[in-house]
């Protein structure tokens, strides 16, 4: 054997040993951070034992003596579950996310780090019932034994080359507090943009271009008022600079939900029915955590899903009172434009001096950066206007005046009265929906509701001149709707009377429309009949589109594929199902026509106002977009064009071939692919098979009850009676762990799937354990 051949046998050796020991430690410490499933454990900080079964879904049911014996145990379970995941959610509030990640969260961390959420959780705790203070420290104690007991740290921290750092009480505030930046961060700074459409285009045409609602308005109470504002007069062309070019109309992609009920009159038995479907990202692991334990008083049993990080049942069933929760796009805070003299800003009260702090942003792999810190009477300074002045933000998320912690409490009420006097301030503002089990219901906006005592959202007020000088109060007003058979709301604005200077952008109303009609026209109503609302994805927003568009279609010598024709030209109404052709083509061309029609005058104002967003401001764009094309009326074309129909053929083009490939139409499967994956996969790509789910097609869109597009969607799909949870139905998108060797690491993703009937209550115990104190 040569000496050549003899050098490449042992270098290929040397590799085969390095693989094999790589691959081996991997294994190692993937399997040495998989969850204690089973056996006895004694921990120190339990009161009593706490038993947990975990059925063939990983879902745990806890029984123990002591409700803080519960929260304990549902630590336990979190930390060796979820504690990545639950580190995210306590650094993003908090502005600590470089320390773990890198530079490359640094503007996210000085934008969040300016808020001081940290400090706010830490006087939020201190001012908690003695209850729920004791629920957190308890949690705390089993988060952190919940950590101890694993062999090997969570895998994510290998693959940073980083260790985690232990739970503090306060980390399960910033939990709840992630959830509203999550939820209402876009809508507050939704008000800056509103501001650069007002500054940047004539009267009238911003007056067109936001409008408050329209035709499609499902509100719960009242007839719909808001109507679409008259057209423009002055042309498009005498203000619009030439070659202006167009920009994409985006969808919204702020979580949100569907929620829905029915009183037990329209049941045969009498049960009142409540189902929810929560729309957000879709990652790996699912950002909710099922579960199920019974209250040490009274023996209910309290079922549904947990946020990691916190001890409360989010959403759920208690036997006696099931709730729900979505997002309800309110305002919930302003901007004060100060006129600033060195280190003093002007009051009412005359000139007053800025409180300056200095924090100190670690970052992994570098030198910790130092920032300073400006608080006014009104909150943090933020940032500058497009005009170079200096803005405080008074936001109701950074007073303890109007939040505190009343979810720890929310498992214990037993009527819709007692759910009620528990909603006013959860934190973000939330439409909540009850469902009692003698068979009543009720809708309110739970959260923090501020007072902004008349103020605009189209102007920024002047610091100088604000009466109400303080951080935003809450208001005394909580709107409730009582004593009705159906109730829905899918971010819409809820009520016809709501105050103007709440609208945080509400969603457009399509969705709850159809909600609406789903709920009217069931002639019985059970779990299953509610269900299949949720499901429910025809393109009733699409149908005038497609109309509109086989209108243009006649006009030119375009010919589709047959199939594609034959599709678009049918009677049956547009779904957004995995293998339509036509869906996809109405849907890119309506987003072409908003693209020419609309496009041009956000880029107007973008050009001239870098505080501007799009999707800021076009939550109702359909409204302007269709009364210029029902009108299209040569004043208000886009100057590029020389007609309407040079437009709209224009935009069919484009549509056409967005949607084209070399083998015919693409299917709404290709433009609408789910694809779950753990954050951390993009750094070992070589492990994408084990940590990701496959792709699938998905059928759904964002203007239908089932919204989903892409890795934003249903994260979990709820239906339950108190009292009758047996029938319950649930499912949840990815799976119970975040560990990708568990056992159920993809168990019931399927069934989210096919929207397979699947039970709300936990399965037969495959797995037990308990947790004994230490002596």
């Amino acid at each position: 054997m040569s000496r050549a051949l003899r050098v490449v046998r042992y270098l290929v050796l040397i590799l085969l040993i390095v693989a094999s020991t790589g691959a081996m430690t991997l294994f190692y410490y993937l399997h040495g951070s998989l969850p204690v499933m089973e056996g006895n454990h004694i921990v120190p900080g339990l009161r009593a034992k706490v038993d947990i079964a975990r059925d063939e879904q990983g879902v745990p049911t806890l029984n123990g003596t002591h409700r803080e014996d519960i929260a304990f145990g549902l630590g336990y379970l979190h930390a060796q579950e979820r504690f990545f995941q639950m580190d995210l959610s306590r650094r993003l509030p908090a502005g600590e996310l470089s320390a773990l990640l890198g530079a490359d969260h640094l503007t996210q961390d000085r934008l969040r780090r300016t808020y001081q959420l940290r400090p706010l959780a830490r006087r939020m705790l201190a001012e908690a019932s003695v209850r729920q203070r004791s629920i957190i420290e308890s949690y705390t104690r089993g988060v952190n034994q919940g950590l101890q007991g694993l062999t090997q740290p969570p895998f994510e921290y290998l693959l940073l080359q980083s260790s985690p750092a232990p739970w503090q009480p306060e980390d399960s505030v910033l939990v709840l507090l992630a959830r509203f930046l999550e939820q209402q961060e876009d809508t507050l700074w939704r008000d800056l943009s509103l501001v650069a459409l007002e500054q940047h285009l004539p009267p009238d045409w911003a007056t067109f271009m936001r409008p408050a609602g329209g035709d499609w308005d499902a509100p719960l109470s009242g007839l719909p008022t808001a109507l679409a504002p008259p057209l423009p007069e002055q042309p498009l062309a005498e203000w619009l600079p030439e070659g202006t070019p167009g920009q994409p109309v985006p969808d919204s992609t702020v979580a949100g939900g569907n929620l829905l009920a029915t009183s037990g009159t329209l049941n045969p038995d009498g049960r009142a029915i409540l189902a929810q479907d929560q729309h957000e990202r879709l990652t790996l692991p699912n950002a909710w955590y099922r579960a199920r334990w019974q209250l040490p008083q009274g023996g209910r049993w309290v079922t549904g899903v947990t946020r990691p990080g916190f001890p409360a049942m989010i959403s759920g069933s208690n036997q006696q009172l099931a709730w729900a929760w979505s997002n309800a796009f309110v305002r919930s805070g302003e901007f004060i434009r100060l006129e600033v003299r060195g280190d003093t800003y002007r009051t009412p009260d005359g000139w007053e001096p800025f409180q300056e702090s200095t924090e100190r942003i670690a970052i992994r792999g570098s030198s910790p950066q130092a920032m300073t810190i400006r608080q006014t009477r009104w909150g943090p300074v933020v940032g500058q206007d497009d005009g170079g002045h200096w803005l405080a933000l008074r936001w109701s998320a950074l007073s303890t005046d109007t939040l505190d912690l009343s979810l720890l409490d929310m498992e214990q009420a037993a009527s819709l009265s007692e759910g009620l006097a528990i909603a006013a301030n959860l934190v973000a503002p939330q439409n909540l929906l009850l469902a009692d089990q003698a068979g009543d219901i009720a809708w309110t906006l739970g959260g923090a509701l501020p007072d902004f005592q008349g103020a605009a959202m189209t102007s920024l007020r002047d610091g100088a001149e604000l009466e109400d000088s303080g951080p935003l109060s809450g208001s005394s007003e909580r709107p409730q709707v009582l004593d009705q058979h159906r109730l829905w709301s899918a971010n819409q604005k809820p009520l016809a009377t709501l105050e103007p200077a709440l609208d945080g952008g509400f969603a457009r109303g399509a969705r709850a429309q159809q909600l609406r009609a789903g709920l009217h026209n069931l002639s019985s109503v059970d779990e299953a009949a509610l269900r299949d609302l949720q499901l429910d994805h025809r393109a009733l927003l699409l149908e005038r589109w497609r109309t509109q568009m086989l209108g243009v279609l006649e006009q030119t010598d375009i010919e589709l594929p047959s199939a594609l024709d034959n599709e678009l030209s049918r009677s049956q109404l547009l779904m957004a199902e995995p293998d339509s052709l036509a869906y996809p083509l109405v849907r890119a061309y309506r987003q072409a026509v908003m693209e020419r029609a609309l496009g041009p005058i956000y880029q107007h104002v973008a050009a001239q106002s870098d505080r501007f967003q799009v999707a800021h401001v076009a939550q109702q764009a359909e409204y302007p977009a269709w009364a210029l094309v029902s009108a299209a009326d040569p004043h208000h074309l886009n100057p590029a064009y020389a007609s309407w129909d040079e437009l709209w053929e224009a935009a069919l083009h484009q549509a056409l071939e967005q949607t084209r490939t070399e083998l015919g139409p693409q299917a709404w499967a290709a433009q609408n692919t789910g694809r779950l994956a753990h954050p951390l996969s993009h750094w070992l790509p070589a492990l994408d098979p084990v940590l990701n789910l496959p792709a699938d097609g998905l059928p759904g869109d964002h203007h239908m009850p089932r919204r989903q597009h892409n890795d934003f969607g249903v994260t979990l799909r709820m239906v339950v009676a108190p009292g009758h949870e047996q029938h319950g139905l649930f499912h949840m998108a990815g799976s119970q762990s975040g560990h990708p060797i568990s056992p159920y690491y993809r168990n019931g993703h399927a069934d989210w799937l096919e929207a397979a009937p699947t039970p709300f209550l936990p399965g037969p115990a495959e797995y037990q354990m308990s947790l004994f104190p230490q002596r």
